[in-house]
């Protein structure tokens, strides 16, 4: 997941996974190095 900076994220999970009654705990790791820039996902061929 992308997200534009820290409080967008926070933002993001609080929406998705933290109002979620069965959710008790959430541990996050962030990663700040650029991995991958763009929204293309590379998925090879699948045989015929």
């Amino acid at each position: 997941m992308t997200a534009r900076d820290v409080d967008d994220y926070d933002a993001l999970m609080r929406r998705l996974v933290a109002a979620n009654a069965n959710v008790k705990r959430l541990r996050t790791r962030v990663a700040l190095h650029v991995l991958k820039r763009g929204l293309a996902v590379p998925v090879d061929a699948l045989p015929a």
